[in-house]
């Protein structure tokens, strides 16, 4: 570059030698100060007159030297001047613009010294003149010397000319060399403040190291503390979850204490009632011993005794009479009632063999469990009722008016109210047993009106038989009376029959009803047993849970007393944590106010940091320390998110217990709810079983007492059920606010972190922009760079190496996508073959259906078919079986062609899995590549980072690297535009891959429902062949029931005949 510079401005020399207006106009093109003006030098310093006051006052010496020069130039260029002067002066002036701090000014004065060179050696009679002893000698070839053969007026004139350039030079030094003084003294000035600055640098970058080693420790100091904090808060935690606990324990014994209070009371309740009723006893029994002893005042023992002994005599008789009756009917009602059960069991079993299903044989057999379940539910309310009038009274029964009533089940005792309130009416019967009652009433209306008709009958014999004997004997007389007695044998036998007929009803109909009866007995049996085994098994359950509930309560007491006791120690410990945190509070303000000033004295520190680094470009271990802060900061940011994703954690865990808690608070709910369906199962069969103890409590005195007992005891577990589902609740409850208290302590720290973590990525957010401010400073002192050539040529190589790679790999995707576009038509054409497999699917269950709708079609005419002729019949079904061949075999068809559509299929995917192996195999070739194309960007982004920084350090970038990075970000940017296309391919390659998965689950679908259909087919084609055999055998009967009524019809015709023969 130099070279050429200077080159090319002797050219322009040599060019334009002949005016100084042209050589001014040369040194404008090459931007070289003119004679005109002076200020064109400012042009060549532009970044020197920027940075400082020393190249000021460097380029205001230039400008003087500038008009040395400018004044040379003219007296070279001068006609009547002399040469050689000239260029001494020229060379002197050109001597003097050395100074050591303008590299330029060197680089130009030795291409001014090379283009007069040039300049002079075109002229041969030019001569070299000393000036003087203080003025150098000027280099000028030998050949100048040969111009002596001058005449004398003109040296004379070259003397003079000489001797006042050498003045006017000798002022022109004495001024430079003042001015070189003054910039000497100011550069020592600058020396001195420059190194009190790097002083005063680097005692700012010891403290700013101190500080941030301050802050460090205290970030260490406030973990630890914040670490002790969050120990002493889940102490304190604790200790009030353990209050809680504390409180729920006492509640929970304060409630069951008032339990035990209340069930006390209703003891003693029932020993007042009890008393009471040992008093109206003892007065009953006071009352009937006075009455006694009044009886045997008033009448005779032996009397009394005697009509007591009759009494007593004629009611066992009586009894024994009922009991006979009784045992009697009861035989009776067994024999009718196995009668009965054969009847309805024959009846059953035929509707139950009957063929297919019908509403009509349900409804028979609804009517049947009706009748059964009525008759049931009549006869024990019969058999109480007999009990009842046959129950035996005692002797009480036959005391006076004036004695007290007693009931017949209470032996001579008297009864409590609640006892001696009237039994409840049984329920009426059902319909069903009305009816058969209604019909038991009509068929005893019969029998009457046939014992009537027998009667009368009797007297017609007798008076036959009287006028028999009566009569004299004819032939005639005879004759008449058998035809009369032919008549009334007739009417006799109609009479006979119809009255045989009414017996065989009224006596099915009362076997239906007594069995129905029965059954409902047995039924009703069985459920009062059922009904006392649960209330033992309830009874032993309540004994179990009073057990349970009594060892809980006294564990309850003692966890009572432990937690009095840890109370009063969770108090102390309460108070203790208190006074910690509040010095923790204390000490974490002291902290933030300390944080506080380090950030004022790191403002302050990077203030003057900023200041120092417009001097000096040397701030790389300010960067680094800033650097090491940022890591600190970036690692004080990480620890936090880990402390947030703790937090999150945890919050996930307690919603977890809290999810937790409500299931089981659920479950609870619905085992309570549970437990009081089953309570109330409980009461309704107690009461159900009161009622019928009540009706039975006048036989069993022992079952009333056990009745009772298990009553007290039903209502005691009842009210400890109640009580246990209360406290449940209650405990529930408490665990719920617990967990909410829980989660809302949790949620306050959790903000607290978050808080902190905002002021932290603040920090860190300014630390980074002051970072960045640094950095780009850091890079604006170190914009000094020298040429690469060398790495110029092989980043060249390197860049053609990419973009050859770039270009194989835009040709390996460009087949790439060919390949897909194909890829797509064939799943576009899977698709479509599907579609068509989808609708012959579709087509398959139209038939399926209709092939349904048309066999219970025919399976309601078959059954309405006793009502059609069997011709036409016969020709529907004909019909039918052709339609359905038809239908078989379109539906053969299809299935034939969506086997070959099928195989079609099959081949396409086999064929597609094929390429989409290749396809696969060659992506994978792909990203080997763009791995080690990968592998080499990353060489040489490091490569390029490596030489930026020497370039950094050594000189300014030209334009050519400038070029080169533009280039480089070019080729990067066409890098990630390829990359972004390859993981657009292999997203396309896993979208094709997932449609012909889907493809092949989808054909696997299809081979499935084209089993199913074939199935489907088959099971079809066997309903229509046992339809075909069903129609085969309904022809048969059909034949045979036409020859049983030919049969019929010809025995009919024998026995008419017969009869009138």
């Amino acid at each position: 570059m130099r070279k050429t510079s200077s080159r090319s401005t002797s050219r322009h020399l040599n060019a334009n030698s002949k005016t100084p207006s042209a050589l001014n106009e040369t040194l404008r093109k090459k931007r070289l100060p003119t004679t005109r003006s002076s200020k064109n030098w400012k042009i060549i310093f532009p970044r020197l007159q920027r940075r400082n006051v020393l190249q000021k006052q460097n380029c205001k010496r230039f400008d003087l030297v500038s008009s040395t020069l400018t004044l040379s130039w003219k007296m070279l260029f001068a006609r009547k001047s002399n040469f050689s002067v000239n260029l001494t002066v020229l060379s002197l002036s050109i001597k003097s613009m050395r100074t050591p701090s303008c590299r330029w000014s060197e680089r130009r004065r030795h291409g001014l010294v090379s283009s007069i060179r040039s300049r002079c050696s075109s002229r041969p009679k030019l001569l070299v003149g000393r000036v003087s002893r203080k003025t150098r000698r000027a280099e000028i070839p030998k050949q100048l010397v040969c111009g002596s053969g001058l005449p004398r007026w003109k040296r004379i004139c070259q003397n003079k000319t000489i001797v006042e350039h050498v003045h006017v030079l000798q002022e022109a030094k004495r001024v430079t060399d003042g001015q070189l003084e003054d910039a000497q003294r100011e550069l020592a000035k600058e020396k001195s403040k420059t190194a009190l600055l790097e002083k005063t640098k680097a005692r700012m970058i010891g403290e700013a190291e101190d500080a941030a080693r301050a802050h460090e420790q205290e970030l260490i100091a406030l973990r630890s503390n914040d670490k002790n904090s969050r120990a002493l808060e889940q102490k304190a935690t604790k200790a009030v979850s353990d209050m809680e606990r504390e409180k729920k324990l006492r509640e929970a014994s304060e409630i069951q204490a008032k339990r035990l209070q209340t069930e006390l009371q209703t003891a003693q309740g029932q020993v007042s009632d009890l008393e009471r009723n040992l008093h109206t006893v003892q007065r009953a029994k006071e009352s009937l011993e006075s009455e006694i002893t009044s009886l045997a005042a008033d009448g005779d023992v032996a009397n009394s005794m005697k009509k007591m002994r009759r009494d007593y005599e004629a009611r066992i008789t009586q009894l024994e009479l009922q009991a006979e009756e009784a045992e009697a009917a009861k035989s009776t009602a067994e024999r009718i009632k196995q009668k009965i059960d054969q009847q309805h069991a024959d009846i059953r079993r035929l509707i139950t063999s009957s063929g297919a299903r019908d509403n009509f044989r349900e409804r028979l057999l609804k009517e049947i469990q009706n009748a059964d379940d009525a008759l049931a539910a009549e006869f024990p309310t019969r058999a109480l009722r007999s009990g009842k009038r046959n129950s035996v009274q005692t002797f009480a029964n036959l005391a006076s008016s004036k004695r007290v009533s007693m009931p017949p089940d209470s032996n001579g005792f008297a009864r409590s109210r609640r006892d001696s309130q009237p039994v409840e009416t049984p329920r009426t019967p059902d319909k069903s047993s009305a009816q058969l009652k209604q019909q038991v009433q009509a068929l005893e209306l019969r029998i009457v009106a046939s014992d009537r008709v027998r009667q009368h009958l009797e007297t017609a014999l007798k008076g036959l038989t009287a006028d028999l004997e009566n009569s004299d004997g004819s032939k005639q007389s005879l004759n008449a009376h058998r035809a009369k007695i032919a008549r009334e044998n007739s009417r006799l036998t109609a009479l006979l029959n119809e009255e045989a007929e009414a017996r065989r009803a009224a006596e099915a109909s009362q076997m239906d009803g007594i069995n129905a009866m029965w059954k409902k007995f047995q039924t009703t049996i069985e459920n009062e047993r059922d009904g006392y085994n649960k209330l033992e098994e309830s009874r032993k359950a309540l004994l179990v849970q009073q057990r349970a509930a009594q060892v809980e309560l006294d564990d309850y007491k003692r966890n009572l007393s432990e937690m009095n006791y840890t109370r009063k120690q969770l108090t102390a410990e309460v108070a203790d944590l208190k006074e910690r945190l509040e010095s923790e509070q204390a000490a974490k303000k002291a902290e933030t106010a300390s944080r506080r000033r380090l950030q004022d004295q790191l403002q302050e520190l990077q203030i003057s940091t900023t200041a120092s680094t417009s001097m000096h470009g040397d701030l790389g271990q300010a960067v680094e320390s800033y650097k090491a802060k940022a890591e600190g900061y970036l690692a004080k940011l990480e620890e936090a998110e880990i402390a947030r994703a703790k937090i999150a954690h945890q919050e996930t865990l307690t919603r977890r217990a809290l999810a937790e808690a409500e299931k089981h608070r659920d479950e609870a709910t619905m085992t309570r709810q549970g437990a009081e369906k089953q309570l109330r199962e409980a009461q309704q069969r107690v009461s159900e079983l009161e009622a019928r103890l009540e009706e039975e409590s006048r036989e069993f005195t022992d079952m009333e007492l056990f009745r009772r007992r298990v009553k007290e005891e039903m209502e005691d577990e009842r009210d400890q059920h109640q009580k246990d589902l209360a406290e449940r609740d209650f405990t529930i409850d408490q665990t719920r606010q617990k967990y909410q208290a829980e989660l809302l302590q949790i949620s306050e720290e959790s903000r607290h972190l978050r808080d902190n973590l905002s002021n932290l990525r603040e920090e860190n957010h300014k630390m980074r922009s002051q970072l960045d401010e640094l950095q780009l400073l850091y890079d604006d002192e170190l914009y000094a760079g020298s040429s690469w050539k060398k790495d110029k040529e092989r980043m060249n190589t390197k860049i053609l190496d990419l973009t050859g790679a770039y270009e194989s790999s835009k040709a390996a995707q460009a087949e790439q996508q060919t390949q897909i576009v194909a890829l797509l038509s064939q799943v576009r054409e899977l698709r479509a073959v599907l579609d068509e497999a989808e609708a012959e699917r579709a087509a398959l269950r139209q038939a399926r259906t209709q092939l349904e709708t048309r066999l219970n079609d025919i399976a309601k005419d078959h059954i309405d078919a006793s009502k059609l002729s069997s011709d036409r019949v016969m020709q529907e079904l004909h019909l039918e079986k052709q339609d359905l061949r038809a239908r078989l075999e379109e539906q053969a068809d299809r299935v034939a062609l969506a086997h070959e559509k099928l195989k079609k299929a099959e081949a396409f995917a086999s064929e597609y899995q094929i390429e989409l192996s290749k396809v696969r195999h060659h992506n994978s070739d792909l990203e080997r590549q763009n791995g080690v194309l990968e592998k080499q960007n990353k060489d040489l982004n490091v490569r390029i980072v490596e030489y930026e920084t020497k370039a950094y350090a050594n000189s300014p970038r030209p334009a050519v690297s400038r070029r080169q990075e533009t280039r480089i970000e070019e080729l990067t940017k066409r890098l990630q535009e390829e990359e972004k296309e390859k993981s657009e391919t292999a997203r396309l390659h896993r979208s094709a891959d997932k449609t012909a998965r889907d493809m092949r689950f989808q054909l696997l679908e299809s081979d499935r429902q084209r089993l199913r259909l074939e199935e489907e087919v088959k099971g079809y084609e066997s309903k229509v062949q046992g339809l075909r055999q069903e129609y085969s055998e309904l022809l048969k009967s059909e034949g045979e029931l036409k020859a049983a009524m030919r049969k019929a019809e010809l025995k009919a015709q024998d026995y008419q005949q017969k009869y009138l023969k």
